[in-house]
């Protein structure tokens, strides 16, 4: 293979530094574009298996039973001047649970002859759920790879570092949880 061959196949790759965030909670009317977002993280894919062997002492054999995804996705944001991005995770996860320890949306029953007569407080109570959509962007701008999470709302809100020996921007990192 020719070096100005090999090279342009280099420079056709994928930048981690180049993607988009945007958070969508339409229960609670938020809406955030994460041009603050510095990191984030795509989940994995495991495929579940179960061994089993036909002959003992044998060969293993391998049957697929399910796919697994990572359970959490952190998303790391720059601060500006106004904490907006912190303040609207933050009021994010009071609307789930206020800090007086009360849970804000109706709670769901587990008895099935209750679940039918709740179906419709059981979608009242999933407003604070949102979507997380992070998209890996080609050198052109235009999108190349896109996850979105569905059922997605922040577990963790990371603590942020203040310190007099630098004048490094500040961050903060968010953990959020997904369904699907």
């Amino acid at each position: 293979m020719h070096i100005n061959r090999f090279l342009s196949h280099i420079d056709g790759m994928a930048r981690s530094n180049n993607f988009e965030v945007d958070i969508f909670v339409p229960g609670i009317g938020l809406r955030m574009r994460g041009i603050r977002c510095q990191k984030a993280t795509l989940p994995g894919k495991t495929l579940e298996l179960s061994t089993f062997r036909q002959i003992p002492g044998g060969a293993p054999n391998h049957l697929v039973k399910g796919v697994k995804y990572d359970e959490t996705v952190v998303l790391g944001f720059m601060l500006d001047s106004t904490y907006e991005d912190r303040s609207n995770i933050e009021l994010w996860q009071n609307y789930i649970y206020n800090d007086d320890y009360s849970i804000k949306y109706p709670k769901v029953s587990t008895n099935t002859t209750e679940l039918a007569a709740e179906s419709t407080a059981e979608k009242g109570s999933q407003s604070y759920l949102g979507t997380v959509v992070i998209r890996q962007l080609g050198r052109d701008g235009f999108t190349i790879y896109e996850v979105q999470l569905e059922d997605a709302f922040p577990t963790v809100l990371g603590a942020i570092t203040l310190d007099m020996a630098t004048s490094a921007l500040s961050t903060f990192d968010a953990t959020f949880t997904y369904k699907t």
